[in-house]
């Protein structure tokens, strides 16, 4: 039997979907409720999961493409961020630590966490099975079937009945929301998810980001380029 693998960006469910394929391709496993996130482990001899969007194949389904960004990184940042991570501060401002130990100074924390910001901006995967996110909230029987084609599609025995996603996937919705989409300026996530989409872009930031980041003239700089920001954003914000 090959192993069967999840691609997802940052915030968009894929630690959750990991666990549905683990619920789906064992017998008589019992659901683990959650209340915040799905970092639990599974049959790492039948799945695994990727955490970039890079190898395309019939043995891997994706979740996080589409007009959703926003929203996975307002997720990212709740249930993983703010959740697990630990924080120091420096200059007085609160600093997240990514909790790898390839990251050892403060820049190299503050950058660790923009990268994964830039890419569940620059999320896109092209491989034949994807989920789109919105299915989960407003067509969960579309969800469902690829999920079913998918398994089907690998040779995998899928245990699971619509009615044991639709219990699983109330579990993920109940961990999601209510949800704020806030664009606001003013706030330290927003400034940097502001920064990303222009960094993405090619703008050449003529200050420390680091150094001057939430400083006057950083937010200068990027409220002078905010129309393509607000614009970005509400393409990539649904209400759930």
């Amino acid at each position: 039997m090959s192993k069967i693998s999840v691609a997802s960006a940052p915030g968009s469910g894929g630690a959750w979907l990991l666990q549905v394929l683990d619920y789906c391709t064992t017998d008589n496993k019992l659901w683990e409720h959650r209340t915040v996130n799905f970092h639990t482990k599974v049959n790492e001899v039948l799945l695994s999961r990727q955490h970039h969007a890079g190898v395309d194949g019939d043995s891997v389904i994706s979740i996080g493409n589409g007009d959703y960004k926003y929203n996975f990184w307002v997720l990212y940042l709740r249930k993983r961020v703010f959740e697990t991570l630990e924080y120091t501060r420096v200059n007085g401002h609160r600093l997240v630590l990514s909790g790898y130990r390839e990251q050892i100074t403060p820049r190299d924390h503050f950058f660790w966490l923009t990268n994964q910001c830039r890419f569940i901006q620059a999320y896109n995967y092209t491989g034949q099975f994807t989920i789109d996110w919105a299915d989960l909230f407003f067509n969960d029987q579309q969800a469902w079937t690829r999920i079913c084609e998918f398994l089907e599609h690998n040779h995998v025995k899928n245990y699971a009945t619509y009615s044991d996603f639709a219990m699983v996937l109330e579990n993920y919705k109940q961990t999601s929301r209510p949800l704020k989409l806030s664009m606001n300026f003013n706030h330290k996530s927003f400034l940097l998810w502001s920064l990303c989409f222009l960094q993405n872009r090619g703008h050449r930031v003529p200050f420390d980001v680091f150094e001057n980041f939430g400083q006057p003239v950083m937010r200068d700089w990027i409220r002078a380029r905010q129309d393509p920001i607000l614009e970005y954003t509400r393409r990539n914000s649904i209400d759930i």
